[in-house]
């Protein structure tokens, strides 16, 4: 349930969060604002976030690596914040997913840290948390700080304007809380004094409920902020149930609001997004010129094609409950997924680097308003990291830094939800053992169906004799206990059929070996 301090916070900050609008000019001079103090930030919330708290992980790290604070300024203040994170990583200070999860303890030589998820949260964090919707990662506690939300505001902000969307009808297709997908966009748009004309959820109000708030302080909480919405001329509406198969009411508005001259905007996951389009283009609707603004899932160069010769426009923006809004991309973009990374609040860097290949992504937090503490911290995605000069609003400012080509081998994605990929292959190994097999017998697969839709194949050796939808019920069913986001991701796949089974012996690699997760193919 929800602490007393925590719906104090909202109840005091979601009106003084309304009060404030920001504009394009106001959004743009705090991103300049942030990138010019980017070194001496991150030095004060290494300061405040992790020296000064006894209960941090990263602080034993680092001194076991002999990093003082004072080591630490001086090394950024000589290399530059990401040459410091380098020298750190090589120095042994990072942290696997597996680890902020609490689910394995941090070992170096003559080192053991013991960890917790909680651990890894910010001390200064008092706000109203919530559980994550599962969006890029499933397990976790997500704190709704105020400070928190008016920094992704000016991002959010800056990228409507720079691709000049300030003006077209909105709509999202997201999740209503536990998943913070939905009330954060819509907050990030109030912000703005962005109109918001539809609010369309894959999931019913009160359906998922939330292991860290109950069902009414949900909806307690959904209609307070909705209240206030209305007191400031920017409405928040009520959201109507749509689920991934009534994808063509989705379509319908948009088409609509197309005959009216004016492009429409859908901000959604990248596979309700193709769900929309192509329900739009199987009842012969004009959907030419729209707009979709995904996020969830990869926006692979499949999905980028479709969307193009559907006539529909697709920005990719990238984000993850550990570490918020991570990047987007702008007008100029090179690839269907290549993203100026918010450097205004993020430091990144790879496990390797420099032969262009994809690595695995070390998040550092420079805000002193995150959620969770990051320092080099894998959170299960890896992708090439790339600096590019470009004369959009965020490279004047000093963005360069371009990610394309995310994906995660840590975490299986789909219908916009993911669940850590060790989550999912105890629930399957459980599955397969009551059914008589053994750990040899299963192998999941996250793929990619010729539609461009996300699926996860769990493929099961053709000897054990099984009822496919028993199995797949049963699944759902431990996903629906597991932990933070697991009720939410195991009724969507549910409702989309985006999880399913396929007999056949599970494939091994050249040296032998059976992973338990295999990479991306099409299905």
């Amino acid at each position: 349930m929800a602490t007393l301090s925590s719906l104090a916070s909202m109840a005091v900050g979601v009106p003084r969060f309304m009060a404030r609008p920001l504009t394009e000019r106001q959004a743009l001079d705090e991103l300049r604002r942030r990138m010019a103090s980017r070194e001496e930030r991150f030095l004060a919330s290494a300061s405040t976030l992790i020296f000064a708290n006894p209960h941090s992980p990263y602080a034993r790290l680092l001194e076991w690596a002999g990093m003082q604070e004072g080591d630490l300024a001086r090394l950024v203040r000589s290399e530059g914040l990401e040459g410091a994170l380098r020298t750190l990583r090589d120095a042994g200070v990072f942290v696997s997913m597996q680890q902020i999860k609490g689910l394995s303890p941090i070992e170096r030589n003559g080192l053991l840290i013991e960890t917790a998820a909680a651990a890894f949260d910010s001390p200064a964090s008092h706000g109203l948390r919530s559980s994550s919707s599962g969006t890029r990662s499933a397990a976790t506690s997500v704190s709704w700080d105020w400070p928190l939300i008016e920094e992704h505001a000016s991002n959010e902000r800056v990228l409507h304007a720079m691709h000049r969307f300030d003006d077209f009808p909105l709509a999202l297709w997201l999740p209503v809380p536990p998943g913070l997908a939905g009330m954060h966009s819509a907050l990030l748009q109030v912000k703005g004094r962005r109109r918001i004309e539809r609010w369309f959820t894959p999931v019913a109000p009160g359906e998922a409920g939330s292991k860290v708030l109950g069902k009414r302080s949900l909806e307690a909480g959904a209609s307070y902020i909705r209240a206030w919405s209305r007191i400031f001329g920017c409405p928040i509406p009520s959201p109507q149930t749509v689920r991934a198969a009534g994808a063509a009411t989705v379509a319908r508005w948009m088409s609509e609001r197309r005959a009216e001259g004016t492009p429409p905007i859908l901000r959604t996951y990248a596979g309700l997004a193709l769900r929309a389009v192509r329900a739009g283009l199987d009842a012969g609707l004009d959907l030419d010129g729209s707009i979709v603004l995904t996020g969830g899932e990869p926006l692979t160069e499949a999905r980028r094609r479709f969307f193009l010769d559907a006539g529909v426009h697709a920005v990719a923006r990238y984000s993850s409950s550990e570490a918020g809004l991570i990047g987007a991309s702008c007008p100029a973009a090179l690839h269907g997924d290549d993203m100026h990374l918010y450097a205004d609040r993020l430091g990144v860097i790879g496990t390797s680097e420099g032969d262009g290949a994809a690595s695995t992504l070390l998040f550092t937090s420079i805000s002193p308003h995150t959620g969770k503490v990051l320092l080099n911290a894998d959170i299960g995605d890896e992708a090439r990291i790339e600096d590019i000069q470009c004369d959009c609003a965020l490279g004047r400012i000093g963005m360069r830094t371009r990610l394309r080509e995310v994906r995660s081998n840590a975490k299986l994605t789909a219908g916009g939800m993911a669940v850590p990929a060790a989550v999912m292959e105890s629930i399957v190994a459980a599955e397969v053992m009551k059914n008589g097999g053994a750990p040899s017998d299963f192998q999941i697969v996250q793929a990619e169906m010729t539609t461009g839709d996300a699926c996860v194949e769990i493929v099961i050796s053709p000897r054990l004799q099984l009822d496919e939808k028993e199995f797949l019920d049963g699944v759902a069913r431990q996903l629906a206990s597991a932990p933070q986001g697991g009720e939410l991701a195991s009724l969507i796949w549910k409702q989309e059929g985006t999880i399913r089974i396929v007999q056949r012996e599970p494939v091994l690699t050249r040296g032998a070996k059976q992973p338990l997760v295999a990479g991306t193919k099409s299905a």
